[in-house]
């Protein structure tokens, strides 16, 4: 659940917090709409302040109850909330499965380690969640998470099932002090990230799609010295993740600039991976010099001031279309935004070598 706006995330007391979830998990119904769930938190939570503040507390508790698996959120770029006032609150959520919730909590009383003894203190758990603890603890006894393993094998040995401790990260039980992947002895699930040293420069250019790496390639080998001492290629959605990579390069980077095509979804990629970037403290990932107005230069001689043809379901205006075209360098913002909102796209592959030449020798 997030918003544009800085709120400072309060702390609600526990006991009506416990009240709250429970409420929910046996509330009637697989949807849950706004009426219902403020029914359920002010009976929970009878002392409550008002205004923006008793916003943030149905907030927080909401997403509770979504990381304890209790709820299913809206997705956050739906339509399926309240924006009207800060922050906005889901109008409809959905519970999962009735025979996934536990009454029985017999888990408090259970002979936890050390290392697991803040599941007494959960508000709540699932028959799922408890059962994946047990194997925790039964793992962390027999010594089985002494050696690093990859995180789809580690899943598989808690879970029987590789991708559910993925997901199971998202949820409470790795809020810090309780879960990490550390104390479960995970290797960082980092996806490749194909690069080469160009030269012996602190800054990275990585493109979004494979043809442009290429050319870029072969256009930066003609300088002495080059622009850039790395190259990179992010492989589309894959950036996402795929910037951790740098943790793991023995070399300085200094500067991480990237570019790729001008449309939504090539805009989400950089904007997440420098978040990503960001909370992980690498360096920034920006975006790659003189290559996006380039990028905007090429497709009007190729006849196409416009843009390229998109699919016919992007012609709509989206909330998020702005902070998308807030990370694009000043100059390119205006021009981006109306082609995403008409429906249109820049390719990243209108940057031929006479484009990344003209860039790099200005």
């Amino acid at each position: 659940m997030t918003s544009n706006a800085s709120f400072e995330e309060p702390k609600l007391p526990p006991g009506p917090m416990q009240t709250f979830l429970h409420r929910l998990a046996h509330a009637s119904g697989k949807r849950l709409e706004s009426a219902a769930l403020w029914k359920c938190f002010a009976e929970a939570f009878p002392y409550r302040p008002g205004g923006v503040e008793n916003r943030k507390w149905l907030q927080r508790a909401l997403q509770e109850a979504a990381d304890q698996g209790i709820i299913r959120l809206p997705s956050a770029q739906g339509r399926c909330w309240d924006r009207a006032l800060e922050p906005p609150l889901p109008t409809v959520v959905w519970k999962t499965p009735p025979n996934e919730v536990r009454d029985d909590e017999s888990w408090r009383d259970y002979p936890w380690l050390p290392q697991l003894c803040w599941i007494a203190d959960m508000p709540m758990l699932s028959q799922e969640q408890v059962i994946f603890l047990k194997r925790v603890q039964a793992a962390l006894r027999e010594g089985l998470l002494q050696r690093s393993a990859p995180l789809t094998y580690r899943s598989l040995q808690l879970t029987g099932n590789e991708k559910r401790l993925g997901e199971l990260l998202h949820s409470a039980l790795f809020r810090p002090g309780r879960l990490s992947l550390a104390l479960l002895g995970c290797i960082p699930d980092i996806p490749p990230l194909v690069i080469e040293e160009i030269e012996a420069s602190p800054v990275a250019l990585i493109f979004e799609n494979a043809a442009a790496f290429r050319t870029a390639a072969t256009v930066l080998k003609q300088y002495a010295p080059p622009p850039y001492g790395w190259l990179g290629f992010g492989s589309g959605a894959s950036f996402e993740r795929s910037v951790l990579h740098f943790t793991l390069v023995e070399h300085q980077i200094e500067r991480i600039e990237y570019v790729g095509d001008l449309d939504r979804h090539g805009l989400r990629i950089a904007r997440r991976a420098a978040e990503l970037a960001q909370s992980e403290r690498l360096p920034s990932v920006v975006p790659a010099r003189g290559l996006h107005r380039a990028m905007l230069q090429s497709v009007q001689q190729f006849g196409y001031p416009e843009g390229l043809e998109y699919q016919p379901k992007e012609r709509r205006s989206d909330a998020s279309d702005e902070a998308l075209a807030a990370w694009l360098p000043e100059d390119v913002r205006v021009d981006v935004l109306k082609i995403i909102q008409a429906g249109r796209r820049v390719p990243e592959e209108v940057l031929g070598p006479d484009e990344l030449q003209h860039v790099w020798q200005a």
